[in-house]
C-alpha cells in the first residue's frame, strides 16, 4: 500500500515542478551598471529592479534621464526575453526594443538589445547586484 501512495506524490511534485516552468528569482533585487552600443562610443548607466513573480522589470538610464519598463516575454532557465517600454524621457532613449538579459557565472547580468526587425546586437549592457 505505501509504494502506490510514494508513487503518487513522487508524480505530484514532479508534474508541480514541470508546470511552474523556471522562474526568475536569479534577477530579484537592484542592480546598476554601465550600457554602450556595439559600434560606436555611446555609452550610459543603467540600474534595473525586479520583485520576484512580476511580469515587467524597472529600469532607467539616469545619464540619460529617461527609463521605463521591460515587459517579460519568455523566460528560460538563467534567461529572460523582454520588449523595452519607455515611459518617461523619450528623447533621450529608445523604445521598443528586444532586450534579452542572461545570468552570468559571476553572478552579473547582461543585457543585449536588439531592433524587434533584426537579429544583430545594437547595444549591451554588464550590471551587477547592488
Amino acid at each position: 500500500m505505501k509504494k502506490p501512495i510514494i508513487l503518487f506524490i513522487f508524480l505530484f511534485f514532479s508534474f508541480s515542478a514541470l508546470a511552474n516552468g523556471p522562474t526568475m528569482h536569479w534577477l530579484e533585487g537592484n542592480w546598476s551598471g554601465t550600457g554602450g552600443d556595439i559600434n560606436s562610443t555611446f555609452n550610459w548607466t543603467i540600474t534595473l529592479s525586479y520583485k520576484a513573480d512580476e511580469s515587467t522589470i524597472k529600469l532607467a538610464y539616469p545619464s540619460h534621464s529617461c527609463g521605463g519598463t521591460l515587459k517579460i516575454i519568455t523566460i528560460e532557465t538563467g534567461k529572460a526575453n523582454c520588449i523595452e517600454n519607455v515611459t518617461y524621457g523619450l528623447g533621450g532613449c529608445s523604445t521598443g526594443l528586444k532586450v534579452t538579459i542572461d545570468q552570468e557565472s559571476d553572478g552579473s547580468i547582461t543585457l543585449m538589445y536588439y531592433y524587434t526587425e533584426n537579429s544583430v546586437a545594437k547595444s549591451t549592457a554588464k550590471l551587477t547586484r547592488k
